[in-house]
């Protein structure tokens, strides 16, 4: 066990420190009218098309929490689903890529509904809006992975994601661990790896950073209705 844990640490140590610089933003989703524009305003969280405008950390903020609940919600579960299937158990484990942008983007529509109440229909909308935009993006923010996607795809998203959210995972006991083990190893990565890459540790910070593991919650928890007030009032009804 404690092999595995080491083993996993060392790979999420090995993702955060690759995705390190990749957060900073080109490609934005307007909560307003679900149009993708290019972030080059003097980066002004303002829609070209509706011009539905956002602050900048609220924005953050939610397309973080919609991240997180893809990657360990959906597509961690894949992975360990698929192995569940097709072996009757887990036997790989992996250090997965972070989710495409156009993945986040759903992620955030999937929200909008399972935390801001928006309608069921008005989502699945929303998220065939997303998927039909994207491509006329000229940058990859991921539609080869979307290509497929169909309306039993999209259906079974929102259903991990409200899954995830409600912390009740529709799935077997085994994947269930798997998925809260990397939850926990991602955080401890997270926090750790700002200390650990300093040429010389302090153990002070060391410790700090242990006691923040322990009460850091999960980022999709800090989301609140008011949080979507006004999301998709623009879209084409």
């Amino acid at each position: 066990m404690i092999e595995m844990i080491q083993e996993s640490f060392s790979r999420e140590v090995f993702r955060v420190r690759k995705v390190e610089n990749q957060d900073n933003l080109s490609q934005v989703l307007c909560f307003g009218c679900a149009s993708i524009y290019n972030l080059s305003n003097n980066d002004i969280f303002t829609c070209p098309f509706c011009n539905y405008s956002i602050d900048e950390k609220i924005y953050r903020k939610i397309i973080k929490a919609a991240k997180t609940a893809v990657y360990y919600g959906y597509d961690y579960r894949r992975v360990y689903e698929k192995q569940i299937n097709g072996q009757g158990k887990i036997t790989q484990r992996f250090a997965i890529s972070d989710p495409v942008a156009i993945f986040c983007f759903m992620g955030v529509a999937a929200l909008s509904g399972v935390i801001g109440g928006a309608a069921y229909d008005l989502v699945k909308k929303v998220i065939v809006q997303i998927i039909e935009k994207s491509k006329d993006v000229p940058d990859d923010i991921g539609q080869a992975k979307i290509a497929q996607f169909s309306k039993d795809n999209i259906e079974i998203f929102i259903q991990y994601i409200r899954e995830y959210h409600q912390n009740k995972l529709v799935t077997a006991d085994e994947v269930n661990l798997e998925i809260e083990k990397e939850r926990i190893i991602g955080n401890l990565a997270d926090i750790l790896y700002p200390v650990l890459k300093k040429s010389k540790p302090i153990k002070d910070e060391f410790n700090e950073a242990i006691d923040r593991l322990f009460n850091k919650g999960r980022e999709i928890d800090e989301l609140k209705i008011k949080d979507f007030e006004s999301f998709w009032n623009n879209i084409e009804k």
